[in-house]
């Protein structure tokens, strides 16, 4: 009876239904049979119903053998049930295996994403660090390159002041009593004074008229603009904080005698529709040395704003806000 329900077909699956088909068209054909011999196989007009009763009874245990197929359908339907239900256990284990093994890889899956993560989070940070490094080294070679161009500008500010030339020919009509020709600082300080005894109190139209022809017969500009180049460098070296800006002209500042600042002062608002000069002066506070009572006249120092005579800001591009 077992082997009976291991009947399987190719893919080796088993075939409940197979063994119930071949049991129902046995007994059909023997009903046909049974049907055949009772009504279309002629017998003798004279045999009574008595006759056909027993004839009938012939095919008794035919019938007993009919209930004994059906009860022996009936357990094998009942064995086939049974072994499908055990199927279908083995089918859940196999798939709860299944999604263990799946929970398994999933969580092997989320711990190498999480060392990936981490891999890529160590990554980023030493990016970072390389990055800061390169941002230190990169800041140390542009104030490396700052210094030198600025330290370079201070030495052609001295070459400058060195060659200025103070010829008593131009200044004759000024002072009379000036004999031979003056250089450098030397050449400042006589220009200073002749400009004071022609200057001395008027009003600034006047003033920077006369400063004007002086400066050009001295040959004084390249002087100026080489102290508005420096400040102007420093204004641009934006990377640099203002207090550190403030610093560098600093350093300019302390190369100044009283007679150049004098003389800066007004060669700064002579030539402020030319040039920045003038601002940068009040930016990065360049007459805090200078004298009031030094001037052609006091009233003249309120021609420059606050912050070119004193430090108001840590920030010099605040200074005038």
């Amino acid at each position: 009876m077992n082997k009976l329900l291991k009947i399987k077909d190719e893919n080796g699956r088993i075939i409940p239904k197979k063994i119930f088909w071949l049991a129902f068209i046995g007994v059909l054909l023997v009903c046909v049979v049974y049907i055949v011999i009772m009504f279309f196989i002629p017998v003798k007009v004279s045999v009574n119903m008595g006759s056909r009763g027993a004839f009938g009874d012939m095919f008794g245990a035919l019938g007993a053998l009919f209930s004994g197929l059906a009860f022996a359908g009936l357990i094998v339907t009942m064995l086939q049930q049974r072994e499908d239900l055990q199927n279908q256990k083995d089918e859940i284990v196999l798939q709860r295996d299944e999604i263990a093994l799946q929970r398994l890889d999933l969580e092997a899956q989320t711990e190498a994403l999480q060392l990936q993560k981490d891999e890529i989070a160590q990554t980023n940070k030493e990016l970072q660090l390389q990055r800061s490094e390169m941002m230190e080294q990169n800041q140390t070679i542009m104030l490396q390159r700052f210094e030198n161009s600025f330290f370079h500008m201070l030495n052609m500010q001295q070459s400058v002041l060195r060659d200025i030339v103070y010829d008593p020919y131009f200044f004759k009509a000024i002072n009379p009593q000036i004999n031979g020709e003056y250089k450098g600082r030397e050449a400042i300080v006589q220009i200073y004074f002749s400009l004071k005894k022609v200057c001395y109190n008027c009003d600034i139209k006047d003033t920077l008229n006369n400063c004007k022809t002086q400066f050009e017969k001295a040959t004084i500009t390249p002087y100026f603009q080489q102290i508005y180049l420096i400040l102007d460098h420093v204004d641009r070296a934006s990377w640099l904080t203002g207090e550190e800006r403030y610093n560098y002209t600093s350093i300019l500042r302390t190369t100044f005698s009283k007679e150049e600042l004098i003389l800066l002062f007004y060669y700064g608002l002579w030539n402020s529709k030319l040039s920045k000069l003038k601002k940068l002066i009040e930016t990065y506070a360049l007459f805090m040395n200078l004298q009031k009572e030094s001037l052609f006249s006091t009233d003249h120092y309120e021609l420059y704003e606050k912050g070119a005579y004193e430090f108001i800001s840590s920030d010099p591009y605040n200074l005038n806000c």
